[in-house]
C-alpha cells in the first residue's frame, strides 16, 4: 500500500496532496498539463524530493521530512514508465528485459524463463535479437515495459506510457498491466490524457488543479474485468 502526502512549492503554484493507493489497485492523476502530476510521481519515484510531508510504501518510509529519511531511486523498487521510456540502444530486447534479473545475480534459467515470458506476454518475441537503437517507438515502450514488470517492483508508476502504440497494441498492453498490478498486489499510479486508458483500468480517479486534489471518483472497476 502507497501513503503519500506531499508538499512542494512550484513556480506558480505550491503542490500539496495526501491520497493512497490499495495493493493490487490502479488509481488515476487526471489534470491539465502543468497542473502537478508528474511532479508527484517523481517525489515517489526518488527522482525529485519533497519539501515536506511523507511517502510510504508497504509500511516504509521512501520519505518522510521529519526524519530526515530520502531513500534515493535504486532503493525505493520503484518502476517509473513514462512517454519517453528508453531501453539500452547497443543492447538486443531480450538483453534489455532480462538487465535488472542480471544485475540481481538470478540463475541463468529464471532469467531465460522471465526473459521469454514477457516477450511472449508483449508481442515481441520476433524482437528478441534486435539492438535497442534499431527499434520503433512504440517498440521501444513495450520493451521498457517488460524490462519493468520483470524487475518486480514494489510499486509501478506509469506517466503517458502508451502513447506511441496503436490502438491494438494499447488493448494488449493495458491488459497485461492490469493483469500484472491485480495478481501481484501491487499498488499502481497512472497518469494519461487518453479517457479510454484511465476508464479501462483505473479504480479511482483523482482528479488535480493546481498542485490540489478537487475530486476523487471511485469507477468500481470489478475483478471480473481484469483478464
Amino acid at each position: 500500500m502507497l501513503e503519500c502526502s506531499i508538499n512542494k512549492a512550484l513556480r506558480d503554484f505550491n503542490l500539496g496532496v495526501s491520497f493512497y493507493c490499495n495493493d493490487g489497485e490502479i488509481i488515476a492523476i487526471r489534470g491539465e498539463n502543468g497542473t502537478g502530476k508528474t511532479t508527484i510521481i517523481r517525489m515517489i519515484a526518488g527522482l525529485l524530493e519533497p519539501d515536506s510531508g511523507s511517502v510510504i510504501l508497504n509500511k516504509k518510509y521512501l520519505y518522510d521530512f521529519k526524519s530526515g529519511i530520502c531513500l534515493p531511486p535504486e532503493k525505493r523498487k520503484v518502476a517509473y514508465l513514462h512517454q519517453r521510456s528508453t531501453v539500452f540502444p547497443h543492447m538486443t530486447v531480450k538483453d534489455n528485459i532480462g538487465y535488472s534479473l542480471v544485475s540481481k545475480r538470478k540463475s541463468s534459467a529464471l532469467i531465460q524463463e522471465t526473459v521469454v515470458y514477457w516477450m511472449e506476454r508483449l508481442n515481441i518475441s520476433d524482437l528478441s535479437g534486435i539492438k535497442g537503437r534499431n527499434l520503433s517507438g512504440g517498440q521501444q515502450q513495450r520493451v521498457a515495459l517488460a524490462r519493468a514488470l520483470a524487475s518486480e517492483p514494489d510499486i509501478l508508476l506509469l506517466d503517458e506510457p502508451f502513447t506511441a502504440l496503436d490502438s491494438q497494441t494499447r488493448e494488449i498492453v493495458r491488459s497485461c498491466v492490469k493483469e500484472y498490478v491485480y495478481n501481484l498486489k501491487i499498488p499502481c499510479i497512472l497518469i494519461s490524457h487518453y479517457a479510454s486508458d484511465i476508464t479501462d483500468m483505473a479504480w479511482r480517479i483523482y482528479d488535480i488543479e493546481r498542485g490540489s486534489i478537487i475530486r476523487d471518483i471511485f469507477t468500481f472497476i470489478k475483478e471480473s474485468n481484469i483478464s
